[in-house]
């Protein structure tokens, strides 16, 4: 046996929890009927030390040994970290535009 441990890509749903991140996979099935593609989403509770994974960021989690009833993936990396509203063009426009225009 190879000793490699499976990891998984997805987004945060949830960091409600001290030290546990929820995170949503997505999986892209065919029908074997239909030949449909269809998305399949399971949600895993990760194990994050600390902290640094915010809601909408895109992780990697791997698995790992059981932590409690349910968190068996630990936090590997953060892939792509969520916009923030001081980040995103849209708030920054609505910005300079009240600003510039005449009183």
């Amino acid at each position: 046996m190879s000793g490699v441990r499976p990891t998984l890509v997805g987004r945060v749903v949830s960091v409600k929890m001290q030290k546990t991140i929820n995170v949503a996979v997505e999986r892209y099935r065919r029908h074997p009927i239909l030949q449909k593609v269809y998305r399949k989403t399971r949600k895993f509770l990760a194990h994050d030390p600390n902290e640094e994974a915010k809601f909408g960021d895109t992780v990697k989690i791997q698995l790992s040994r059981p932590h409690s009833k349910r968190k068996k993936f630990e936090l590997l990396q953060v892939v792509r970290r969520a916009p923030t509203e001081a980040e995103s063009p849209a708030s920054a426009s609505d910005s300079t535009a009240a600003s510039s225009s005449p009183q």
